[in-house]
């Protein structure tokens, strides 16, 4: 047929005669002839409608004639009466008319009265209801071949309501006006379905919700440009919603109403979303929320092309205030919506399954956070998705405690099962417990090469860091400040507290089972738990140090990793907004949380929210563990050098024989010196072991002060030999680490120095001669005794580079001088 009639025109536009001619016509005469069936069909329908259209008018007059027929019978009724009254007064006079009769006549003009304005109202009415069913009829009639057309007197019909409600008094008219409302709301409906229908053709005629994807065949291309025809359609229908009236037309931007064709695509993904995950299907399943999370970004990925490519541009062209929609906003929000529905359902059936509850959130929390790194997705003002699909979980808070309740439990038990793990104080990498075993032996000591200023981390730090850093990630993409501040206070915090307080109650036990002697601390924890080891086992004092230095690697692990955590991005936000919380103090009691770790912002307002925690907490532990090393180290030597300090008899006679080797009672005490020095040299960063063997050297300096310089009497020959045990004892042990220790230990250097002045400047032994008469006992003597030869004391102290004793001191020491008269003090 096609080929037929392309061909009649082709000849006869170039006047060239056809072959077949009698064929043609007969073609011709049967497509007038189908022509003209036709229009008589669409001529029967025109009288058909001009019938009806007649019939209804003639009734709709006919009802207004019979109305108006009774108005006029009841005027002239009214005339009647008024002339009869008229009449009736002039008969009678004031004083014999009848009151009762009167006022009867007046109240049925009153009734009279109302019946007119009642029956006026009808008349109005009627006429109202006329016109709304012929805007009505109007409408639809025009709705499917001109939806354009079709929404003026829609239009005009909302119009009519707004003249109708703001004439009409306060009270008055209320039933006619909700009738035109639910007439209009209805036929927008009707007006909905008709389009609906024609846009749901075009749907199927694409095959939706098949994935389109670009390019499209030419046959896609039509079924494409009725999608548009048709989805504008829709639009237009929308767009009375706010009003066509641009200068009336107010857009409330805190509501959000989603485009009806979009509704109307996302029926069917809702349908195969219900089919597959709401149903009885196996993929219906509470244990794999990934699955339909996962579904549900496949879905969106397939379909955005064609949102954004096709459906955006229709939207764009109406260029409306109040069609400001963003076509994959409106499909996304459209699609979280069966997500939401599924959630509410699923939640309430595994409240009681931690594990299973955390999975479901963690994967809906990385799903909102999908959506916003791979569609760029922002919900729209006034819709339930603005924190997101989790905030559906967690904005309930029922639910939401459920889920930090097991959180925490999970954390607490991790937390118990790592320190009470028997290896929980090796170092990382340690497969013994001897680590430090090869700094007990002098010829091992050179062959350590590792970085002197490394911290290596207990296993016990390093797992409880990793557990704390992975509760970050479970509550990191929370939507609210106040979700992310319980999970911080109550699990985080509450879990380096307790790290803490495990390592402070071990040290605690040490000091009092190795240092103070008497029982454990009330409170603390069992040597089982903790690891204590007093100086009596095994390793000695050197296995004592090992575990301080381990629970001081352990702390100082945590203070640094926490800091370093407050300079994350994630956490400097939170501090910032702690800030600003702070300033409204009520709004922040309002939390209900625990907010006694957490640093006051005013006086760290350069710090971050894990500085107290790791200030005055850790920090403090760790220089309380410094002490305590001192103090080991120290009280080993005072218990090791005690025959030394009480046996050795200082004031032996004069020899011209200097001292060779130092006092045999202090080998052991040395060696032991030794072997702890060298032990926390490989333990400790070399900063912070030249601060602990600074304080080693000065309880050291106060040792021989108190117990062999100031408790015994000396001989010059005494003063030589106490200068070489200090020599080799001490300072040439520590000269492997400072270039000079002795400048630690000036008092016993000082006091060195004035053990072994010559007496005086007449002494016979090589020892006693001096170039200077006033480096002499005797002169300093008399310069002290005198009281008015203060610079020459000043001199003598200079000259002998004196500078830590006091007068009262150096008297102190000339005094245990055996070869010096007594009576000269």
């Amino acid at each position: 047929m096609t080929d037929i009639t392309d061909a009649t025109v082709i000849a006869l536009n170039q006047r060239i005669p056809l072959n077949g001619e009698a064929t043609t016509l007969e073609l011709l005469d049967t497509q007038l002839q189908e022509r003209q069936a036709k229009h008589q069909i669409l001529l029967q329908e025109l009288n058909q409608t001009t019938d009806r259209t007649r019939t209804t008018i003639a009734t709709t007059l006919q009802r207004t004639q019979q109305a108006v027929d009774k108005l006029k019978n009841l005027q002239a009724k009214q005339t009647y009466d008024e002339t009869s009254l008229q009449e009736f007064c002039a008969q009678h006079s004031p004083e014999q008319k009848d009151t009762h009769k009167q006022a009867e006549i007046v109240s049925n003009l009153v009734d009279l009265e109302t019946k007119l304005t009642r029956l006026d109202n009808t008349r109005q009415y009627v006429k109202v209801l006329i016109i709304v069913d012929e805007l009505s009829s109007r409408a639809k009639s025009l709705v499917k071949d001109d939806p354009q057309a079709a929404l003026k007197p829609y239009s005009q019909l909302a119009k009519l309501i707004k003249v109708t409600k703001s004439s009409s008094p306060p009270g008055c008219n209320a039933e006619l006006t909700n009738y035109m409302t639910k007439r209009q709301t209805t036929l927008w409906e009707e007006l909905k379905d008709i389009l609906s229908k024609k846009f749901e053709d075009t749907l199927k005629a694409l095959q939706w919700p098949v994935p389109l994807k670009p390019p499209y065949n030419i046959q896609t291309k039509e079924y494409v440009k009725h999608f548009e025809q048709a989805f504008s359609d829709l639009l237009l229908l929308q767009l009375p919603l706010t009003g066509l009236d641009e200068s009336d037309e107010v857009v409330d931007e805190d509501s959000y109403h989603a485009l009806v064709p979009i509704q109307i695509m996302l029926s069917a993904l809702s349908l195969r979303f219900r089919f597959h995950f709401e149903g009885s299907r196996p993929t219906n399943r509470l244990d794999k929320p990934e699955w339909y999370l996962n579904h549900t970004i496949q879905t969106i990925s397939q379909h955005l092309p064609f949102i954004i490519g096709v459906v955006q541009p229709i939207i764009d062209k109406f260029n409306s205030p109040s069609l400001r929609n963003s076509a994959k906003t409106d499909f996304i929000t459209g699609i979280l919506k069966d997500l939401q529905r599924k959630l509410q359902k699923s939640i309430p059936q595994i409240l009681q399954q931690p594990a299973l509850l955390s999975h479901t959130i963690h994967e809906t929390l990385s799903f909102d956070q999908t959506l916003r790194d791979r569609f760029a997705y922002t919900a729209p003002r006034g819709s339930e998705f603005n924190l997101g699909l989790a905030q559906v979980i967690v904005g309930n808070p029922e639910w939401f405690d459920a889920w930090l309740k097991m959180e925490k439990e999970f954390a607490v038990a991790r937390f118990d099962e790592i320190v009470h793990d028997r290896r929980a104080w090796d170092f990382t990498g340690d497969e013994d417990d001897n680590r430090g075993a090869e700094y007990m032996h002098d010829d091992e000591e050179d062959n350590y090469q590792e970085d002197k200023d490394a911290v290596l981390a207990t296993k016990s730090a390093s797992r409880i860091l990793s557990l704390v850093e992975g509760i970050t990630e479970s509550y990191r993409l929370l939507p609210l400040f106040e979700q992310r501040l319980r999970f911080l206070m109550e699990i985080q915090i509450d879990l380096l507290e307790s790290y803490h307080r495990r390592i402070a109650s071990a040290v605690d036990s040490f000091e009092a089972l190795s240092l103070i002697r008497s029982v454990p601390v009330p409170g603390a924890l069992p040597d089982a738990v903790t690891g204590v080891m007093t100086s009596t086992e095994k390793s000695g004092t050197t296995g004592g140090l090992q575990r301080l230095c381990r629970w001081w690697a352990s702390a100082i692990t945590v203070h640094d990793r926490i800091l370093e955590w407050g300079e994350d991005d994630f956490f400097l936000e939170m501090w910032s907004d702690l800030n600003h919380k702070a300033a409204k103090a009520q709004a922040l009691a309002e939390l209900n949380t625990p907010m006694s770790a957490l640093p006051d912002p005013a006086n760290y307002e350069d710090g971050t929210i894990f500085s107290e925690v790791a200030d005055e907490l850790y920090d403090t532990l760790c220089a309380k563990i410094q002490k305590t090393v001192v103090k080991m180290v120290a009280k080993d030597w005072s218990v090791g050098a005690r025959s030394y300090a009480k046996s050795r008899n200082w004031s032996m006679p004069f020899s011209d024989a200097s001292p060779s080797e130092i006092s045999a009672e202090l080998y052991r005490p040395v060696a032991d010196l030794k072997r702890n020095l060298t032990y926390l040299a490989s333990a400790l960063p070399s900063s912070l072991f030249h601060s602990v063997l600074r304080n080693i050297l000065l309880d050291l300096d106060d040792w021989f002060w108190k117990n062999i310089v100031v408790a015994h009497q000396f001989s010059r020959q005494g003063g030589y030999q106490l200068q070489l045990d200090a020599t080799i004892g001490i300072w040439q042990i520590a000269k492997a680490w400072v270039k000079k220790p002795e400048n630690f230990t000036k008092r016993l250097k000082e006091a060195l120095i004035l053990l072994t002045l010559p007496s005086s400047t007449t002494a016979n032994t090589s020892q006693s001669s001096v170039s200077d008469p006033r480096l002499t006992c005797t002169f300093f003597i008399n310069a002290i005794s005198s009281g008015d030869q203060e610079e020459d004391v000043a001199d003598i102290c200079n000259a002998l580079s004196m500078e830590r004793l006091d007068v009262a001191q150096i008297r102190e020491v000339l005094r245990r001088r055996s070869d010096v008269a007594a009576g000269w003090f």
